[in-house]
C-alpha cells in the first residue's frame, strides 16, 4: 500500500535577541526623525509664513534694562535686535544716543526712541523738565514729608490773610500738583511752572513748607 509523502515542515529561523533589539531601535529611531523633521519643516514654514506677513526686519537699539528719568545711557545699556519694519517706530534712535539723557523713565525690551531723550547738554535734573518748568528745591520740614520721585505734590505754605485784620496763620498751596524730581535727607526737588517758581521758593526760604501727595 502506498503511503502519501509527508509535506515539508515549514522552516522556522530564531532571530537572536539582540538583532530584534536593535531592529526596533533602529525603527523607533527612524520614526522620531521623520516626526523631528516635520516639526522643524512646520516651524521653518511658519517662520516664513510670519517673515511674509511682517516683512522685512530692520536692526534696533532695545533697552537691555530698566532705567529712571535722567539716567545717562550708556553702551551696556543697549543691544542691537532685529524687528519687522513695519513695527519699527519712526523715530527708533540708534547708537549715537549713548551719552544722551532720559527724558522720562523706560523699561527693559523697549525700542529707545528719540522723543525719550533730553536736549544734549541737559543734566540729570533738567534732563527731566518739560518746556516751561523749572525745578526748586524745597525742605521736607520735620519730620520729614513721605515723598518719592515720581509723585505729584501740592506745596503748602503761609499766605497773606485777605483780610489785614486777621491776625491768625493763614496756608494756603502756592503750587499744585508739582512733580517730585528727586527727594534727598532734606529736601527735595520739584518740577513747576516757570510762573510759580518765585512762590514756591519764597515759601522754601521760610522754612514753612509742607508737601501734600495728590492723585
Amino acid at each position: 500500500m502506498r503511503t502519501r509523502p509527508e509535506p515539508d515542515e515549514p522552516i522556522r529561523l530564531r532571530v537572536p535577541r539582540p538583532l530584534r533589539r536593535a531592529a526596533r531601535t533602529r525603527a523607533l529611531a527612524a520614526a522620531v526623525a521623520l516626526v523631528v523633521t516635520g516639526v522643524v519643516a512646520d516651524r521653518s514654514s511658519t517662520a516664513q509664513r510670519e517673515r511674509s506677513a511682517w516683512g522685512e526686519t530692520v536692526a534696533v537699539q532695545v533697552l537691555e534694562r530698566d532705567l529712571p528719568a535722567g539716567a545717562a545711557i550708556t553702551p551696556s545699556d543697549l543691544r542691537t535686535a532685529r524687528w519687522p519694519a513695519a513695527l519699527v517706530p519712526p523715530d527708533a534712535a540708534d547708537g549715537a544716543a549713548v551719552g544722551r539723557r532720559l527724558d522720562s523713565a523706560v523699561s527693559r525690551g523697549e525700542v529707545l526712541v528719540g522723543h525719550r531723550l533730553a536736549p544734549r547738554g541737559a543734566g540729570a535734573l533738567g534732563a527731566q523738565l518739560d518746556a516751561g518748568e523749572v525745578a526748586v528745591q524745597v525742605p521736607l520740614g520735620e519730620p520729614p514729608a513721605a515723598v518719592e520721585p515720581g509723585d505729584l505734590v501740592d506745596v503748602i505754605a503761609p499766605v497773606d490773610p485777605a483780610d489785614p485784620g486777621v491776625r491768625t496763620l493763614q496756608v494756603g498751596a502756592v503750587a499744585r500738583s508739582a512733580r517730585v524730581l528727586a527727594v534727598g535727607d532734606a529736601a527735595a526737588t520739584l518740577a513747576a511752572p516757570r510762573a510759580r517758581a518765585s512762590a514756591i521758593a519764597g515759601a522754601a526760604l521760610t522754612g514753612m513748607v509742607a508737601l501734600v501727595v495728590v492723585g
